[in-house]
Order: structure tokens, then sequence, then C-alpha cells
């Protein structure tokens, strides 16, 4: 689908006559382009290059990128501009993300002006392959639900390029959910996610994953819009491109991607569910755990967030579904605009203190079941409060096994030899005389248990860790924590994962929650996890 194609996902600009692809706030991009690319005669951006005026990136990559966008431009806002420095103003470093540094602005142009927040990736002063994909798909996917991308321009710092994107206002969705939290209703939290689930869904209708969903990827202006950013690891969704790492935020990351399963719409709708739950937390997921091997293993073994008191249960019911281990088992990512848009009637009673006792054990309204016929993919597991027909008629054919009545057999105690024959476990010389005794001679005791053993190289002696490093600890190349294969460790053939409680400083920045590639490879946690579950086996059968 594209969405320009879309008119229901675009207006008209008042002052070009154009479309416009996110909302105008008075501001025409036209008026942004120097006046040897507007028609002054027809009041419209001209979609023609001036070749005399030539753009001054110093990169011929990014020069080529920029030309192509305004070439193949149908809207009032949907091209890249190349920016001076000198048209910017009043820059002030923000913080840092993933690979990437944030700054705020103002751009003025024209007697014009915005504010404008600058993103400085990592060496972007050579333009690799990566870098040049999240130009382009940041540019494609524009839409009402994508941070508007303006321009590029030169690193406030160094050598290196910046993105110019909208400024937003509360910052990131963590940084908005810290600061309103005490004024959060459920019907604000509803809200918010059925603009996410929107925007995700616009996204994947373009045939892309974001594949590094998480809150802090997720950007809140001062009209508490949603908006998505950052798509460095964002991919087509038929993409066969097979990676060993791990990248993005691990608390986040679907349990078959840690399997090292295709990534899939589905395996976003988990990253949703985290979400879910730090709307009801004010806490990141699983921030008082080491984000290592360990906690990957737990999330493969089923670890969740343990749900918060006071969330109501139509809520809960969902976001469990959410995070199902099962792809399959979770609602349908198309299906989930409509499913929070159901539970809005919900939370508005949650919020009424009048009614909120009695709404705390709902489920969500009837309608949806009508619906759930038509839709056999996604509403089936969506409704626990639902039963099927096959399961109502098990319900009806036990009806009878609770009616009052006598049984046949009695309570009576059945007598007992009073010697009992001997315990296998008992060696031959501690077993007492008994009738029961056969007169063969005793069979040989059963071979010892042999140990486990693991086909893996034993790894370094495991780092013992009783609190998390502090933030100025943490590596700053490409603000990577480094958590090594030598986390998993090994012990008495197998392996154990035991995590420690940490405590973090909620107010400050907490680095493991930025975008990252983790040390610990694919291929080594899942040997690891293999054998975890064989060694559990094994110890299954001999007890």
């Amino acid at each position: 689908m594209d969405i320009l194609d879309d008119s229901k996902n675009t207006s008209i600009c008042m002052q070009c006559n154009q479309r416009i692809i996110n909302y105008s706030n008075q501001l025409c991009r036209k008026q942004f382009l120097s006046p040897s690319r507007i028609n002054e005669c027809s009041k419209i951006r001209s979609v023609q290059i001036n070749q005399e005026n030539k753009i001054e990136s110093g990169n011929l990559i990014i020069d080529e990128f920029i030309k192509e966008t305004q070439l193949n431009s149908k809207c009032c806002d949907d091209f890249i501009e190349w920016v001076s420095c000198s048209n910017l103003e009043n820059i002030k470093y923000l913080t840092f993300g993933g690979n990437s540094k944030i700054y705020s602005g103002t751009w003025k142009l024209n007697q014009l002006s915005t504010n404008i927040a600058l993103k400085v990736t990592k060496d972007s002063n050579n333009i690799n392959d990566n870098i040049l994909n999240e130009l382009k798909i940041h540019h494609k996917c524009r839409s009402q639900n994508i941070i508007p991308f303006y321009g590029i321009t030169k690193s406030p710092e160094g050598d290196e390029y910046a993105m110019i994107i909208k400024h937003a206002e509360h910052g990131d969705l963590r940084n908005y959910i810290r600061k309103f939290f005490p004024k959060l209703t459920w019907t604000d939290r509803i809200k918010i996610l059925i603009e996410l689930s929107k925007a995700l869904n616009s996204l994947h209708q373009m045939n892309l994953l974001h594949m590094d969903f998480h809150c802090k990827n997720i950007l809140v202006d001062e009209a508490d819009r949603i908006f998505l950013s950052d798509f460095g690891l964002c991919q087509p969704i038929d993409s066969e491109m097979v990676s060993s790492s791990i990248q993005g935020v691990l608390p986040y990351i679907a349990p078959e991607v840690l399997r090292n399963k295709p990534y899939t719409k589905q395996s976003e709708v988990y990253s949703i569910s985290m979400i879910m739950w730090e709307l009801t937390s004010n806490k990141p997921p699983f921030s008082n755990k080491h984000h290592d091997v360990e906690l990957a293993l737990s999330i493969l073994d089923g670890l969740r967030p343990n749900t918060v008191e006071g969330t109501p249960d139509f809520y809960t019911n969902i976001m469990k579904q959410c995070w199902d281990s099962d792809p399959l088992k979770r609602p349908d990512a198309s299906l989930l605009p409509k499913i929070f848009e159901e539970m809005i009637e919900l939370c508005k009673m949650a919020d009424d203190k009048t009614v909120s006792s009695k709404v705390a054990f709902y489920s969500l309204p009837p309608q949806i079941e009508s619906e759930r016929e038509t839709k056999s993919f996604g509403f089936d597991n969506m409704l626990p409060a639902y039963h099927s027909e096959s399961e109502e008629k098990l319900f009806m054919s036990n009806e009878n096994n609770y009616e009052t009545k006598a049984y046949e057999y009695s309570l009576n105690i059945p007598q007992v030899p009073q010697e009992l024959p001997p315990s296998p476990l008992l060696s031959a010389s501690q077993h007492p005389p008994s009738p029961f005794q056969s007169s063969l001679p005793a069979p040989p005791p059963p071979p010892p248990f042999p140990p486990f053993q693991s086909s893996l190289p034993a790894p370094p002696p495991p780092l013992r860790r009783s609190r998390l490093p502090e933030a100025s600890q943490f590596p700053k190349s490409g603000y990577r924590y480094q958590m090594e294969d030598a986390d998993i460790n090994e012990i008495e053939g197998g392996y154990r994962y035991k995590m420690e409680d940490v405590d973090i400083n909620e107010t400050e920045e907490d680095p493991r929650y930025n975008t990252q590639t983790y040390a610990f490879s694919l291929d080594h946690l899942n040997k690891a996890y293999t054998e975890l579950i064989n060694n559990r086996s094994r110890l299954s059968d001999f007890s």
C-alpha cells in the first residue's frame, strides 16, 4: 500500500495547495526551499532541480539521495532538503541513544522558523549501506504516525552528518510516562496504545518491520501526538537478511527471535506487550535485572514481568496474550487498533471511581463476539472470557457430575501386609527378613547415573556482579553494553542462570534501554538453552 495514495492520510496545505502528509502546524515546507526551486508563478514547488544551485553536502551519496527525493516529490512535505549550519540556531545537546546523539535547535529560513531535533549517527561521516538504508526507509515510510524527516545537515560537533527531524516536546515515551504517570488514566493509556498500534500497522502496510520497537523509539510532541522514530534496524517483511547477532533492547525482543526464528509482525506485538506493562508500572521491563544472557535464557524459559496491582483484568488479559511465547497465540497485529478501541469504554468505567470496582474483572465488550465468527485468526485467541461451541458442549456434558448421589466405592481402608517388599534403594544388608522375599539371587545394583557431558567448551570463570555498573562505566564507543558468552556459567556438565537484582536510579538515563548489539551470539544462546532443556529432561526422567 502506498501511503501517499491514501487520501485519508493526507490533507491540503493552505499555502501551496499541495497534499501534505504530516499535519501542517501553519508551516508550509515549500517556503523552506531556496527561491531558485520555487515556481513563483504557480505558487507551487517545482519538482525540477536547478542544476546551477548544487547541493553542498560534500558527499556524493547524500547529494544523490536528496535530489532523488525532490525529483519524486508529490506532496508539500515529502522531500529532503540540504540545510546549511548557518540556518540552524540555539543548538543544544539533549541525550544519546544507541549509536546516535540528539540535539535540539531552531531552523530559520525566509523569515520562518520551526523547532527541530538533530540526530547525529556515529561514523556517519562515512556513509555506509546501513546509514543510507535508515535515511531511505525513514523517507519511504513517511506518514502521520512517523516523525517528520525534513533534511540533512552537518553535525554541530565533528565531521558527521545529522538528520533534521521534528522536535518532540515531551521526548520519548519513557520520559513522557515518567513525567505524567501520576496523571495518566486508563483512558489515556489505551489512547496511547491505539496510536501506537496504528503507527505499527501503517508500517506493516508498507511491507516494513520496525525491528526495534520500544519506548525510546517512540516520540511524543506538545499535542501528545505519538510518532515512531529510529529506523536503523527497519527491514522489508520479506527480507532474507540473516544475522547471528542480537540487536535492539533485550526485554522487548520476542522469544522466537531469540530462538533464531524469523522476525514477523507478531514479534512486534510482543514488543507492544512490554509497552503495555510499562504504562502500568512507570518502569521499563526487567529494570531490576542484568540485561545479559541470563535474562535471555529466563525469557526463553517463560519469564515475564509481574502484573502490577490494580491493573484491570481486561487490560491484563490482552497484555498477557500479546506476550505469549507462541506468536500464533498473540492477537494479530492488524487487529490491535480495533482491540484497543473496543477497550475505551471499559477504561472510562475503570477511571470512574464509582464503578471501577465493578469493572475490575470485566472482559471485553460482548459485541466483539460477533466479529470473532468472521475473523478466524487473531480474535480467537483474544478473548478468554468467551468459550467455543465444543467447550460449551463439554461443560454441558459434565453438569451431571455435580449432582448429589451415592457413589459405589466405600471409604473403608483396605488391609495391607504389615511387611512391605524391600525398597530397591536399600542395600541387601539393610533389608529385614520378609515372607515376600524371593529365593532368587538379588539382581546386581544399577549402574550409577552417568554425569552429563556438555558439548560446548567450558567458558572462563563467571564474572561476579553485585550491582549494575554506573552509567559512566558503560563503553562509550557505540554505546554497547558488553556481555560476553562467558556470562553463561557451565556447572556440573550443564548450564545454570541465576539473576541478581539490581538497583537503578529511575530519574537517570539507563543505558541498558538504548538500542545495542549484544556481545553474546544467538548461536551460543540457543546451544545453552538446548543444553538446559535436555539436562532438565534427563533429571526429570531420573526422578
